[in-house]
């Protein structure tokens, strides 16, 4: 009974250890946080009087600028972590990326900033960013990831490799 316990518990920490991907290890390292406003935007002039919108809500023209200036930073992302917000400054999503590519560590939130999602996308360990999306670079599930219910219970675990689900 005693060898049996001990070897339940062996087995388990084998599993625990070495049967997941770790998520919060990166090939990059001390990237820069940026942050980019998703949704879109226009402005008008009429008799005289700019509008300006930012997903069909009228902005100041401080908040239209700031929403547009972000599109600079996910251009000038190779790679950082980039900070996903919308038109009301809601934190969406924050993820390792190559402009619009994810690549690393991915972290989804609710509105409220509970997390959603927690996952990782295939890493590119090479540093040559040609033809990353031909190559199998972006956006390509790779690892566990977990989605969370509201009060933060995981309802749901998936395993991916190379963007095919595996469990």
């Amino acid at each position: 009974m005693k060898t049996q316990l001990i070897l339940i518990l062996v087995s388990l920490s084998y599993s625990v250890i070495f049967g997941q991907v770790d998520t919060t290890k990166s090939v990059y390292k001390n990237l820069e946080v940026k942050k980019f406003y998703s949704g879109g935007s226009s402005m008008v002039t009429l008799k005289g009087k700019t509008i300006y919108k930012v997903d069909d809500k009228v902005v100041d023209e401080s908040s239209y600028t700031l929403y547009n200036e972000s599109w600079k930073n996910m251009e000038t992302c190779k790679p950082c972590v980039l900070e996903t917000y919308d038109g009301n400054g809601v934190l969406q999503h924050k993820a390792e990326q190559y402009t619009d590519c994810a690549v690393g560590q991915w972290i989804e939130y609710y509105s409220d900033g509970k997390i959603k999602v927690i996952g990782h996308f295939k890493e590119n360990d090479t540093g040559n960013w040609d033809k990353a999306y031909e190559r199998g670079y972006c956006s390509s599930k790779n690892g566990v990831w977990n989605y969370y219910d509201k009060d933060g219970t995981i309802k749901k675990t998936e395993t991916y490799l190379n963007n095919k689900l595996l469990e």
